[in-house]
């Protein structure tokens, strides 16, 4: 049986890989009938928005005894993260970049940081 804390986690990551899906679908049907490149925007925001909001309410679910106590591994995780996006912005090997994919990714990120630590408790 998952934990409250663990179906937050699976909830980010399976709806970010939903998104993915819509994301391949919607440039095939862009690149198919040759779509202008505002439909990344169209798809982006509302789906943006919803899984914010289911993000959001999972996240509600948590109680103060069910959050996990971050390991240092995490954070070593997210360090070569940050330094593998900030090589990626800085070397660009990819000649077509799509905004709103390194806008979900940010969106992404930011609530799998969040369930891994919490933010709001003080040390």
């Amino acid at each position: 049986m998952l934990t409250v804390q663990h179906r937050y986690q699976w909830t980010i990551v399976l709806t970010f890989s939903i998104w993915l899906g819509l994301f391949a679908v919607g440039y095939t049907l862009a690149h198919q009938y040759q779509w202008p490149g505002e439909w990344q925007w169209i798809l982006f925001t509302p789906t943006m928005l919803l899984i914010s909001a289911l993000c959001l309410w999972q996240r509600t679910k948590i109680s103060e005894r069910g959050q996990h106590r971050s390991h240092p591994l995490h954070l070593i995780n997210w360090l070569i993260l940050g330094l593998g996006l900030v090589a990626r912005e800085v070397l660009d090997p990819i000649p077509w970049r799509f905004a709103s994919l390194d806008f979900s990714f940010i969106v992404f990120s930011l609530f799998l940081a969040d369930s891994i630590w919490d933010f709001q408790r003080r040390r």
